[in-house]
């Protein structure tokens, strides 16, 4: 690994002069990849599955008289749904542009949660988001976010 990539959550991410570069080569990678392909609209399809499927059975129970367990699955669909709705920007591309990216937002980790970056970038007059979600507490995730936001922080945009 050289000095411009640092780990992810599923593989590593490459800085270059032009480009960003994430890939998936760890286990979690390849299972991530076989599982939701390389897009996130398999993982977007199969929360609307189980949305709906709440969203039925949560009418069902209100139907039937079960009124707080109605609402709570009621309640969980809009919040799945919604959150598909919120995040339909967001992109699984494996290579950015620098020359696309309008904006790199860190996310340092805190106790508990990993540390992350959300990239703004534009293609095709679209603006999309791609999130790069770095290693947790067992594999070094405060040294790794160190590093990356280093790696991100020359860039020059």
């Amino acid at each position: 690994m050289d000095e411009n990539t640092f780990l992810t959550k599923t593989g590593e991410c490459q800085v270059t002069e032009s480009e960003i570069i994430i890939s998936r080569e760890t286990v979690a990678g390849r299972f991530s990849t076989v599982l939701f392909g390389p897009t996130v609209a398999k993982a977007f399809g199969m929360y609307l599955v189980v949305g709906l499927v709440l969203l039925v059975n949560g009418v069902f129970f209100l139907y039937d008289g079960q009124v707080h367990l109605g609402l709570v699955l009621l309640l969980s669909a809009f919040l799945l749904v919604g959150s598909i709705i919120k995040n339909r920007i967001l992109s699984s591309t494996s290579r950015i542009s620098l020359s696309e990216i309008s904006k790199i937002e860190p996310y340092p980790p805190l106790t508990g949660f990993r540390g992350f970056f959300v990239i703004h970038f534009t293609r095709n007059n679209k603006k999309l988001q791609r999130i790069i979600i770095l290693p947790g507490a067992a594999r070094d995730g405060k040294a790794e976010y160190k590093k990356a936001k280093r790696i991100i922080d020359g860039i020059s945009l």
